[in-house]
């Protein structure tokens, strides 16, 4: 269940009263849609219990570890900046042969293809933690290639209808 996200607080003062820049921080969600459940299928559950694990293993090697209770920890226990995450994804990415993209972009690419699969706009909102419309169809692309499929299908059934 989403019930916090972690952001780069603007300012952050230690308990000195020295401003502290870039610190991260748990928030709750923006709005109220974004506490939610995250359905996932079977895979996911496997890679998550795997995760569990190797996560309790660190736990057990540190020898301090602040508990936030985190799916993917630094070794430590604390976040992952955000910083470490974009390289690592970068990385992977670019190991994979897969063109410029940020880790943001998959949002957009699951929020086309729920609106690709006809999944109806609520759940999608549901799933994606968005407050209104609005929000997940600015999250929604098509596809080059799934233009040029939908105006083929579209002229054959014009043409099917002309014919007659």
């Amino acid at each position: 269940m989403v019930t916090r996200n972690l952001t780069r607080a603007k300012a952050v003062y230690d308990e000195d009263g020295n401003k502290i820049t870039g610190a991260l921080q748990f928030t709750t969600p923006k709005t109220k849609a974004g506490v939610r459940i995250v359905p996932f299928p079977p895979a996911s559950a496997t890679a998550l219990r795997n995760q569990q694990v190797y996560v309790e293993q660190l736990r057990t090697k540190a020898t301090t570890w602040t508990e936030h209770d985190l799916i993917i920890p630094s070794r430590v226990g604390t976040p992952l900046s955000p910083t470490t995450v974009g390289d690592r994804f970068r990385r992977r990415r670019d190991a994979a042969g897969i063109p410029d993209a940020v880790f943001h972009s998959f949002r957009h690419t699951a929020t086309s293809r729920l609106m690709l699969d006809n999944i109806p706009h609520p759940i999608a909102m549901a799933l994606l933690g968005h407050k209104n419309i609005d929000t997940t169809m600015l999250y929604t692309h098509a596809s080059e290639e799934e233009l040029i499929e939908t105006m083929r299908a579209y002229f054959e059934t014009k043409n099917e209808h002309h014919d007659e």
